[in-house]
């Protein structure tokens, strides 16, 4: 790897439009997101160097130039810094059209810039001011955010959420809606050119110094107005309610009246942020003015960024005598404040890891039961968890519902021949809105037909739950979708190929499928005669680029050696030997499939295959659309596993956390595995770390099939199937399904 006090010589040798690039600053140009980007670096000055970047985002209307005199601070402190003149400010990176500056495509920009400047895998801290700010927050608590800063850092403006609760909603500060009425102005279509060029006249013509850049149109400046429009269309930030000119006088903000009596409109009551940014897990440090006219940041709503930080997670709060530009207070003191606190900030940030990843930080609460076969009515066998949390807080807790035993439910009775009683099986729900404090009373059969195997996921561009199942009698995927956080749903409709043929496979189940930022939807199932024998069992991935409407098989295509065998059946593409799959984006952007390995049980028939254990086989797709995957991974040793089902998922922190039993020879144990992602000579694969018992679990704890998912809080919380102590009749793990939370 480069030293970082080099990585600046190897961006393409393209000198920057810009001015200042003296004393310890250089500027060039940066290629990323198809765009070019104007940018200033700064090397460490001092040794030893920390080998560490800090990436910096101006503001509104600001430049990157905003950022020297902290940039060389830092060099004096060992660290590499980078500041570009953002999205709708560098000629080359500005362009035409609203659309291109939503949220999440300047976010896009932050994470390509650090790709092209720092490198994909190389952590790096960020610091941002007003909308640099407001876009940091943005960046800092989504996974990526999660598995790639080391610390953030927001000068002037509090969480996102926070910021919304002061601007919208019963909680929301009078004088906050008051002086971000600009926010509703600057939104309006050509808004830099309405009423005589009004805002052009009054900011867009302005340097900020002599230094930065200008715009040199008001098309130009409209660019950077943008971002307030970018920032609503990604649903991050509330807007404040339209006051009318009466009601500002009305309450003493005659500055803000009189912008109202300029621009008019009709008062409303303003809109919520529709997809809050939720908790951030990176060290944080947030710093407010106390004379900030246009951000209150001392007041309570704003200090209420604390409660957006996961627990553990290192937050420092500092309020400065000084108005909104902190790196330029009136006093030279109050910005040293600023300064030194980013300082110690970035050196106090550090990664902090226990032996098991997660070991020392789980709750000591007791597993709840959430469904029992004595409480499921005519269904005495209840099974195969699946589990959602939204990002309103809500979490979704599914189960298959049986009317017959055995089966794991009664091992000691057969369970009776099909068709009658098998199919008498559905899916049932339940939901709790207080992190699983509590849980609505169980809806059972929500499907109201056939229904097994649920796997659910929530689709973020849309705002919609999916739940995805199998009609295993008639061998379809179908799938429902609910636009109320689980309160209603729609009639079930099979999956199909754009042709319309239905698919054909068992669901996951568990953890089955993804949905991307971008709405792309990915779906696994399986394939095997029902008893498992040495017929043949294979997986398949899905994919969906229309939001469910048609589906396409992604699956590796098979060798013809593969093809000979018959490992696939018919089908020229799948996984062959693995059955029961999970599915989880990495932070990388990969698919990665975890699946059980059922021809374990007995020798493969055909050629020697290193399936034949009892083990887990990972794939990692080589792209965040699945169109190539790597070998298969079989995992013989690393995960003892009595042959079973199991779930993965990706934390906010990047890792990757499995579950499933940790026995050799029974359905025993349930338990808890982080992942590390390495690469061999065929393969991207998963290390596991050491396994650790579920909370309230233990090694004689009998358990099968299991479900994760993390809370908006940063919990982690696991459906998992159990004989608790008090069901005597019941002595399979098909006799209730129960919850952990690990904190």
């Amino acid at each position: 790897m480069y030293s970082l006090v080099l990585w600046y010589h190897l961006l393409p040798l393209v000198t920057a439009s810009l001015k200042g690039c003296s004393d310890g600053i250089t500027c060039r140009t940066v290629n990323a997101s198809g765009l070019s980007f104007d940018c200033r670096f700064a090397v460490p000055t001092t040794t030893p160097a920390t080998n560490t970047t800090v990436m910096l985002l101006h503001g509104f209307p600001e430049w990157s130039v905003m950022y020297v005199n902290l940039m060389r601070t830092l060099s004096s402190h060992g660290y590499s810094s980078v500041a570009c003149n953002q999205r709708g400010y560098s000629p080359g990176a500005a362009p035409a059209g609203v659309t291109n500056y939503n949220y999440n495509t300047l976010a896009e920009d932050v994470w390509n810039i650090a790709d092209a400047v720092i490198g994909r895998t190389t952590k790096f801290h960020l610091v941002g001011h007003d909308h640099g700010a407001a876009l940091g927050w943005t960046c800092a608590t989504t996974p990526t955010g999660t598995a790639r800063l080391l610390s953030y850092s927001s000068l002037s403006i509090p969480h996102l959420d926070a910021f919304s609760a002061g601007l919208y909603g019963p909680t929301a500060d009078l004088a906050q809606q008051a002086a971000s009425q600009y926010f509703t102005t600057f939104v309006l279509d050509n808004s830099a050119t309405l009423h005589n060029d009004f805002w052009w006249n009054t900011m867009g013509k302005q340097q900020f110094s002599a230094l930065s850049g200008a715009f040199k149109t008001p098309a130009d400046f409209q660019k950077a107005l943008f971002w307030y429009n970018g920032m609503s269309m990604a649903g991050k930030n509330a807007m404040p309610p339209l006051m009318s000119e009466a009601q500002l006088l009305l309450h003493g903000f005659a500055e803000a009246a009189a912008l109202r009596a300029v621009f008019g409109g009709t008062p409303n009551a303003g809109t919520p942020a529709t997809h809050p940014t939720g908790n951030i897990s990176v060290p944080t440090l947030y710093v407010c003015g106390d004379s900030d006219t246009a951000i209150l940041c001392s007041k309570k709503f704003a200090l209420k960024t604390k409660d957006y930080v996961d627990p553990g997670t290192s937050y420092t709060q500092l309020t400065v005598k000084c108005g909104h530009d902190l790196l330029s207070c009136a006093t030279a003191s109050e910005t040293n404040k600023v300064i030194a606190a980013i300082v110690t900030r970035l050196s106090t940030a550090t990664e902090t890891t226990t032996t098991s990843g997660f070991a020392e930080t789980t709750s000591k609460t007791p597993p709840q039961v959430i469904f029992s076969y004595s409480s499921t009515g005519p269904f005495p066998c209840i099974r195969i968890p699946s589990s959602l949390a939204l990002p309103d807080g809500t979490i979704l807790a599914f189960a298959e519902t049986r009317r017959w035993i055995g089966d794991q439910c009664y091992p000691d009775a057969p369970k009776p021949a099909a068709p009658i009683q098998e199919s008498n099986r559905s899916i049932c729900l339940r939901r709790s809105l207080d992190k699983g404090v509590t849980w609505e009373p169980l809806r059972p059969n929500i499907s109201q037909r056939y229904s097994a195997n649920p796997t659910a996921v929530h689709i973020a561009a849309t705002n919609r739950t999916l739940l995805i199942f199998d009609d295993t009698l008639n061998g379809g995927l179908y799938m429902q979708e609910s636009k109320d956080s689980g309160v209603s749903w729609s009639t079930a409709t099979r999956l199909v190929t754009a042709a319309g043929v239905p698919i054909l496979a068992v669901c996951g189940p568990g953890n089955a499928a993804v949905a991307t930022k971008n709405g792309t939807l990915f779906v696994a199932g399986y394939h095997a005669n029902r008893a498992w024998t040495n017929s043949f069992s294979f997986s398949s991935v899905y994919r969906s680029d229309d939001h469910g409407k048609s589906w396409e098989d992604v699956s590796p295509a098979i060798t013809p050696s593969e093809a000979a065998a018959g490992l696939c059946q018919d089908s020229p593409r799948c996984f062959p030997h693995l059955g029961e799959p999970s599915l989880t984006q990495l932070t990388t952007g990969e698919i990665l499939l975890n699946a059980r390995c059922p021809d374990g049980r007995k020798p493969y028939p055909g050629p020697a295959q290193p399936c034949d254990c009892d083990c887990h086989g990972v794939s990692i797709s080589q792209t965040s659309r699945g169109e190539t995957w790597g070998s298969t991974a079989y995992d013989a040793n690393g995960t003892t596993d009595p042959d079973c089902q199991g779930a993965a998922i990706t934390l906010r922190n990047g890792s990757v956390l499995f579950s499933n039993l940790d026995s050799a020879t029974a359905r025993m144990n349930p338990s808890l595995r982080l992942g590390e992602l390495v690469k061999n000579v065929a393969a991207r694969e998963m290390k596991w770390s050491k396994a650790v018992s579920v909370p309230g679990a233990n090694a004689r704890t009998v358990a099968g099939y299991s479900s994760l998912f993390q809370m908006m809080d940063g919990a982690i919380g696991i459906l998992w199937e159990t004989s608790v102590a008090n069901q005597t009749k019941c002595r399979g793990e098909g006799c209730s399904i129960v919850f952990s939370i690990i904190r």
